[in-house]
């Protein structure tokens, strides 16, 4: 069923529906990287990451993440 707990949809057709905390998630991986670039010195070497179609991704992730995973970082 649905989650009891989360940030409210703010839609009408979704009432009583919640955000689950991995609709913001990849924020914090883009973010740290942001910060990590800063820190080097070149602010937007993020971009190398995370606009390059070249870009191979690998995760390190338990099994209960996965399916979050496949939806925001999809092949």
């Amino acid at each position: 069923g649905d989650l009891s707990w989360g940030v409210p949809v703010p839609l009408e057709e979704a009432e009583g529906k919640v955000l689950y905390v991995w609709f913001d998630a990849p924020i914090g991986y883009v973010s740290a990287t942001k910060e990590w670039a800063q820190e080097q010195g070149k602010p937007e070497l993020w971009k190398d990451f995370w606009q390059d179609e070249n870009t191979e991704l690998y995760h390190f992730i338990g099994k209960d993440n996965i399916v979050f995973h496949c939806i925001m970082f999809p092949v």
